[in-house]
């Protein structure tokens, strides 16, 4: 008996939330960018300066430009919580999910109300 295994896309890998993830697969991501917040890899911080967290994320916007032959809109990185903020195309964002740099990533962007409605209406007395 033989399986077959199939690979995974980075954005299988659960790098993303599935805000991101659904994000990635609509219609809309194939004409308008996306913003994802990225965090990197606790690995690849260690206790590094954030002057280097700052030249790593650089290295990775590159590489990710190279891979997907596409450049970002805006960039904001948060140096000393290593996070980073990208809005570019959706090809763009896919190569960063492929960089084993990097650690998690999620929509900018909330799809859903923060708001906990009630289930069940009653009366309180």
């Amino acid at each position: 008996m033989t399986v077959k295994v199939k690979k995974k896309s980075p954005v299988a890998k659960d790098k993303a939330d599935p805000d991101l993830k659904t994000l990635l697969r609509s219609e809309t991501a194939k004409t308008q960018p996306i913003e994802a917040v990225f965090a990197l890899k606790k690995s690849k911080i260690g206790s590094s300066t954030p002057a280097q967290i700052g030249k790593l994320v650089e290295q990775l916007v590159t590489r990710a430009a190279k891979a997907s032959g596409g450049t970002f809109e805006a960039l904001n990185v948060f140096k000393n919580l290593g996070r980073f903020v990208v809005k570019a195309d959706s090809e763009f964002i896919l190569a960063l999910l492929a960089d084993p740099a990097i650690d998690s990533a999620l929509a900018n962007r909330r799809s859903e109300e923060l708001l906990i409605r009630p289930k069940k209406k009653r009366p309180v007395a």
